[in-house]
Formats: C-alpha cells, structure tokens, sequence
C-alpha cells in the first residue's frame, strides 16, 4: 500500500513537471524566443558601444599598418614609440559609436522589415536572402559615417593633423 502511495504521488509530480514545463514553452517573452526587443534607443547603444570597444582594442594594430603604409616608410617600433599606437585611439573609439549605431539599428530595421514581408524563416533561402539585404543596407548606411571615420583616422596617424582639435569640420572652410 505505501508502494502504491508512493507511485501515485511520483507520477503526479512528474505530471505537473511536466505540465509546468509545457506552459512556460508556450508561454515565450515578448519579441519571441530570444527575449525582449530592445527600443531604439538601446538598440543604438548597444552598436554604438560594440563598435567602440571593437575600435579601442583593434586601434594600434590598425595604427601600426597605417605608419607602414606611408611614404616614409615602415620604421622600428622602438623609433617610433608606443604613443604613436594609441595617438587618436580615443577620438576614433568615439568617433565609431556613431558608426555602430547606424549599422546596428539599420540592420535590426531592415531585418524585421524584410521579414514581415518574407516571412520568419530563419534558415534556408528566406533566411539568408533576409540576412544579406539588411547586412548590405546596414553596411551602405554606415558608409555616410565611416568613410570619414576612416579618414580622419588615418590623417591623425600620419600626422596630417597633429590632433583631433586641428581636423577640419564639414562648416569650415
């Protein structure tokens, strides 16, 4: 008799494990199985800070091939100092949130625009054809910030402007 207590009281457990299990499947969080969307305001930052935190720590390498791409020349690092490496690390890291920000937000955008016409289908033709059209759109829109960017960059590696203050803005003539 304490057996078959026991079996009762088991399989009822299992059974509302099991229930308990199936409702919260059923149930998923807002913006579907990955959780939450984020608003736009997150969805810029959070670009906007992945791509200066990219910037930040890939600078010096960047740093580094653009000296040896100069007409001077490639010199010793020990010549050139490890200043160098990190002159305008600060201003291009902020520079670039602006960057991240657009491609981020543009390619969420598109993404779910795309996808309310196409459908949901993340893999297969659907999936990908969904995945290259918002990537080439994020990828054009960040161009309007990158392209500058880049120059910029480059011109205070050079020492084309001695610093970030001395670059020429779009109002100046």
């Amino acid at each position: 008799m304490l057996l078959e207590i026991e079996a009762k009281l088991s399989t009822s457990r299992f059974i509302a494990s099991r229930s308990a299990s199936r409702s919260a499947i059923e149930k998923e969080p807002q913006g579907g199985p990955q959780g939450p969307r984020l608003s736009v305001l997150q969805t810029l930052a959070a670009g906007g800070t992945a791509r200066s935190l990219g910037q930040a720590v890939t600078y010096p390498m960047d740093a580094l091939r653009t000296i040896s791409q100069t007409r001077k020349g490639a010199k010793k690092l020990s010549e050139l100092g490890a200043g160098v490496l990190i002159s305008g690390c600060v201003q291009t890291s902020l520079f670039a949130f602006p960057l991240g920000a657009v491609q981020f937000t543009v390619f969420g955008s598109v993404k779910k625009a795309l996808s309310s016409v196409v459908g949901t289908a993340s893999g297969g033709m659907r999936g990908t054809a969904v995945a290259v059209a918002s990537s080439s759109c994020a990828s054009l829109a960040s161009c309007l910030v990158g392209v500058p960017q880049e120059v910029l960059k480059q011109r205070l590696v050079t020492k084309i402007y001695p610093n970030f203050g001395t670059a020429p803005t779009f109002t100046s003539t």
